[in-house]
C-alpha cells in the first residue's frame, strides 16, 4: 500500500478555486480552499502530478505536522516530535524558513533557529552522529504559525511552479506565468478562439493561452528559439501582420504597441479634445481669442 501525504499548493490570493478544481481533475481528494492555499492527500504519484502538471500553483509542499504553540519550548518539542529521518537523509541539507502572522510567537529568525535546533537534535539522535555535514541533497523546511497553529511541511517543488523554463530572458517587468495562465482561464480561452495581446511585452499571456490549448506547435513553426511571438509592430503593420498570422493559421498574436498608441493618443487625442471645447465654446457663445 502506497503511503499518502497530507500536502499544500500554495498559490495567490483568489486562484484558491482554480488550483482546487484543477487538483480536483487530476483525481485528488479530500482537497480544501483557504487563504493563498489549497490542502490535499494523496501518494507520491498525486505529488508528482501535482508538480507537473498545474499550471496555476506555486509551489508543492508536504505538511509534516500540525501543532499549537505560544512558546519557543512548545515549539522545539511540538518540531522534535516529528520522525524527521522518514524525511531527510544524513548529510542532507534541511535550510527552514517562514513565516509568522497573529500569534505569540513573531520573531522568524528566532522561529527559524528553534526549529533548526530540534531538527537536527532528532536526525543526530536517529542516525548516531554528533555532527551533521549537510552536504548532500536539499530538503527544504518551511513553517507557518499562524494565530499560534504551527504547520511544518517540506518544499518538493525546488524553482517555484511559476518558472516555466521557456523564458530565460524578459523585460524588467515581467507577469508570473502562472498568474498569466490565470487570466487566461478567466478568460475562457478555447482551442477555437484566437488570442491577440496588442501590447503583450515578453509574451506571457499568449504563451500560456497557446500552452492551454496545445497551440505552442504552431508557434514554434514560426519562432524556434521561442515560444512567444514579439513584435514591435506600427498600426498598420498590426493589421498586415495579423492576417498574415490568420492565413498560416496562428490562433495566438501579440505585438508591442505601446509607443505607437501612445503617440496617436497624444496627437489625436489633442486635436479631438480640442475641437470638441471649441464647439462647446460656441455652442455657448462665448468669445475665442487666438493667442
Amino acid at each position: 500500500m502506497k503511503k499518502e501525504f497530507s500536502m499544500v499548493a500554495t498559490c495567490l490570493l483568489g486562484v484558491e478555486g482554480l488550483v482546487a478544481n484543477e487538483l480536483k481533475f487530476m483525481g485528488v481528494n479530500d482537497v480544501t480552499a483557504e487563504n493563498g492555499r489549497v490542502l490535499f492527500k494523496g501518494d507520491s504519484n498525486i505529488l508528482a502530478r501535482a508538480n507537473i502538471c498545474s499550471r496555476y500553483a506555486e509551489r508543492i509542499l508536504i505538511l509534516v505536522d500540525t501543532f499549537y504553540a505560544k512558546s519557543f519550548q512548545e515549539l522545539f518539542d511540538g518540531v522534535s516530535k516529528i520522525t524527521w529521518a522518514d524525511y531527510i537523509g544524513e548529510n542532507h541539507k534541511f535550510p527552514v524558513k517562514g513565516t509568522c502572522l497573529s500569534s505569540q510567537l513573531m520573531s522568524v529568525p528566532d522561529c527559524q533557529k528553534i526549529i533548526k535546533k530540534s531538527v537536527a537534535k532528532s536526525l543526530s539522535s536517529s542516525y548516531g552522529k554528533e555532527w551533521l555535514s549537510e552536504e548532500g541533497e536539499l530538503h527544504q523546511i518551511q513553517f507557518l504559525i499562524l494565530k499560534d497553529r504551527v504547520s511544518i511541511m517540506i518544499d518538493t517543488t525546488g524553482v517555484g511552479l511559476y518558472k516555466r523554463g521557456y523564458r530565460e530572458n524578459s523585460n524588467d517587468a515581467p507577469i508570473k506565468e502562472t498568474l498569466a495562465s490565470v487570466l487566461s482561464e478567466l478568460s475562457m480561452v478555447r482551442k477555437n478562439h484566437t488570442v491577440i495581446d496588442p501590447m503583450c511585452g515578453s509574451g506571457t499571456i499568449l504563451i500560456e493561452s497557446a500552452l492551454k490549448e496545445e497551440h505552442h506547435k504552431k508557434l514554434l513553426a514560426i519562432s524556434q528559439n521561442t515560444y512567444g511571438v514579439y513584435l514591435w509592430a506600427e498600426p498598420l503593420n498590426y493589421l498586415v501582420l495579423s492576417c498574415v498570422m490568420k492565413w498560416f493559421g496562428i490562433s495566438v498574436f501579440g505585438t508591442e504597441m505601446g509607443a505607437a498608441l501612445i503617440y496617436i493618443v497624444r496627437v489625436v487625442g489633442t486635436v479631438v479634445i480640442s475641437v470638441l471645447i471649441t464647439n462647446m465654446l460656441r455652442k455657448i457663445r462665448c468669445p475665442i481669442k487666438a493667442y
